[in-house]
Formats: C-alpha cells, structure tokens, sequence
C-alpha cells in the first residue's frame, strides 16, 4: 500500500494528468467534457496492476456479485460466475462495484482527490467496467460526473451534449421508460437516439486516455480489442441544490406535527385546505433559514473543528453510559444488550459525558458551553464529536421549528435549545 507521505508528496490530479492538464481540467471542473492521455508511470499503484489485462487474474480483484449488460439491455446484477466466463466466454459487459474499499491505496488516494477538487468527502465511488470487444454500454447518461481511466486494453466512447442543457440531474438510458423526475427535465422532450454513431464526438480510448463526462452527458460505449478491455470510472456524487434543500427541509419540516399528519383519501376537501395552510406558512419561513446551515448540514460529519454554538443534539436512549467497574466510560448498545466498549476518560470528561446521556430534551453545543465554562471549548467540542461519533448523541437540524403549529392542530410545538437538568 502507498503511503500517505508518498501520496502527499505529490497532487494527485497531477499525477493522472499531468501539470498542465490538471490545470485545464480544473477551469472547467465540475461542468466541461474533457479527455486526454496521460503518462501511466505517475499513475498510483492500484491503476497500474497486471490483473486488469489478465483474464486469468482479474478475479483477484474482486469477489461477490458484479452487473453484467450488453447494449441497450440494461444493467443486472448476477453471482456464481468468475469475470472470465461474463466477459470471455459470454461475451458480456461486466461492472465490478465498490472498488473504492477494495484495491490496496485506493481509497487513501481518492479522498485526496476529493479534496483537491473540492468535493465532499466519500463523494466518490470506484467502479470497474470490462468489456468484450465490440460490447458495451447502449445510449445513456448519468447523474453523475464521471472521471473515466482507460487502463487496459482499447475501447470507443461517444459522447453528446444533453440536448436540454447542462446539469441535467438524470439517470437516463434512451432504451428505458424514463421516471417523471427525469422527463421533467426535459422541456423539449427526450432524445430517441438508438446509438449515437454519426452524432456528437467519438473518442478512441487506450490504456493512459482519460475522459471527463459530465452528468447529463449522453454517451455510449464499445469493447476494442485485447483480451480485456477495461476502464476504472469515478463516479462523483456531487451533491444538487435540490438535494441540499431537500434533505434538510425533510426534517426540518417533520419537527411539526401538523406536517407529520397521515393523508386519508376519503377527505379530500379537509387535506387540501390543511396542506394549502402548511404552504402558506412554509412560504413564510423559507426565507429566513440559513443557507449556510443547509450547505454545513448535507453529509456532515460532527467534528471538533464545525460544532457551533447552536448545533443541536438529543441523547440516543438505546446506548446506556456508565462507569466500568475497572475505570473509565462504559458504553452499551441496545440497552445494554448489544455490544460493549469502555473508553479511558478522566474523572471530569466522565462526568460530562454522563451529565449529557442523562439529558432527554434537545440541546445545543452552546448549552454544553454554558454548563462548563470552566472547560477549554476546543476540548468540550472534541468531547461531544466523540460522543456523536459513539452514537450517544444524535446530531439534529439546527433550526428549530419554534413557532405554534398550524392548521386544526393548535398547540405549539417546542423547539429551541434547553439547558441541562
């Protein structure tokens, strides 16, 4: 495996690109397609294996079920067979998944580049398509920006614009039925193109060729020769507006009993009139959340370093805290039942930890601040990070409903923070 003083030796986009190329790649990163070919020999290790030529090897980097397709079949997901008999005797297109995990450095590797490109951490996701020659992928495009390696064997890639613009969010493949959510998206309609030869750009890709799509853009793929024709894509996820704004007011919203209430068909009239008032209030409120809550929230993992003060948390009942009989925290999941670890903390920590498990009303980290103003906040915020982390506590969304529910359910609801008892 590489070490991280020999990844942080160099910039990884560097190292796939090179220098003058990772810096056109970056101008027009997220959002303009681009390939080209790159010096493998700078490449890490995890391109470079012998396995990804080999037939008789490939397997080793993989076990468990992979998808197979051939065209415009569609992807599914099969088990039993080795790599070999999909792709050489069967003459199948195969995806290895989750390969991040998988390959010796990788992972370490990516997370930097995530970094480097600005993405969320665990952003990314490694597959492996191998394909046989003249087989591949049918007409598609994807929600998500793809980073294409080329590292055995040849393959032909097309590749055209969405015709309804850029960042069109949409798993599409043109053979299927598209959701509502995709077609939405198209205000002229959608493509019918059964290939896309003759139309758009067609690369001809080689071990070292790198091809950046990004998401919305139209593609489809074909197996040259060799005895295995093999690309390592990584998939960003790179996280919407959309999504952003969803996740969050998903439970924001849920805060209030008047929108957890259940939909019953036969009063129609009454569920329109109630669900018009929770619009009506909502329009009210959308505007004075906290844009920057909503971009710290998505994927957030609590850390020393981003608590603030009015971050929000509630004790989880099922881990029970306590002291070990030899020293130290005890934590025991399932009330109890569940799997047990003890964590050396001194006598003070302990008994903030225990003070915080104790509290059954939601709080927030300026409450904890308050309580302790004794204690450093850098070491109080590690403190309840760690707590987090060991699911004693359960991060919530910051803004608190706050304000009566409305509809026929005319009792408040209460939100806020609340000091310690």
């Amino acid at each position: 495996m590489e070490s991280a003083s020999a990844m942080s030796a160099s910039n990884c986009l560097e190292s796939l690109l090179g220098a003058e190329e990772a810096s056109r790649f970056l101008q027009g990163w997220p959002g303009r397609p681009s390939w080209t070919h790159s010096d493998r020999a700078q490449w890490p290790a995890f391109l470079r294996l012998a396995a990804w030529s080999d037939p008789e090897l490939v397997d080793t980097l993989h076990a468990g079920p992979v998808d197979v397709s051939r065209g415009n079949i569609g992807q599914y997901p099969v088990r039993g067979a080795s790599i070999k008999a999909w792709v050489c005797d069967l003459g199948l297109a195969v995806r290895l998944p989750d390969l991040r995990t998988r390959l010796p450095g990788a992972s370490e590797w990516i997370t930097q580049l995530e970094a480097e490109l600005g993405a969320p951490p665990g952003t990314a996701e490694l597959n492996a398509f191998i394909n046989p020659p003249g087989v591949g992928l049918g007409v598609h495009c994807d929600p998500s920006d793809h980073l294409l390696i080329q590292v055995a064997g040849e393959k032909t890639l097309r590749l055209h614009p969405n015709p309804a613009g850029s960042d069109v969010f949409a798993p599409h493949a043109v053979s299927l039925t598209p959701s509502s959510a995709v077609a939405v998206q198209y205000p002229e309609g959608l493509p019918d193109w059964s290939t896309l030869q003759g139309r758009g750009e067609e690369i001809h890709l080689r071990p070292g060729s790198i091809v950046y799509l990004p998401r919305g853009t139209y593609h489809e793929t074909q197996g040259g020769e060799g005895p295995l024709c093999t690309s390592l894509v990584l998939k960003f996820a790179l996280p919407t507006f959309v999504e952003l704004a969803l996740g969050y007011l998903r439970e924001y919203l849920l805060q209030d009993p008047a929108w957890r209430r259940c939909l019953v068909a036969t009063t129609t009239a009454a569920a329109e009139a109630h669900l018009h008032g929770l619009l009506a209030d909502l329009g009210g409120r959308l505007g004075g959340l906290d844009a920057g809550r909503i971009l710290a929230t998505h994927r957030r993992t609590v850390t020393a370093a981003n608590l603030r003060p009015d971050d929000r948390l509630v004790r989880n009942p099922a881990v029970l805290v306590d002291a070990a009989p030899g020293g130290g925290l005890r934590l025991r999941a399932n009330l109890g039942r569940g799997r047990s670890r003890t964590i050396p903390l001194g006598a003070a920590a302990m008994e903030i930890a225990r003070a915080l498990a104790d509290t059954r009303r939601p709080l927030a980290f300026g409450d904890v601040l308050q309580r302790w103003p004794a204690w450093d906040p850098t070491a109080l915020a590690e403190l309840v990070a760690f707590l987090v982390r060991s699911e004693v506590l359960v991060a919530l969304v910051p803004e608190p409903w706050a304000c009566a529910a409305i509809g026929s359910c005319a009792s408040p609801t209460s939100g806020g923070a609340h000091e310690l008892r």
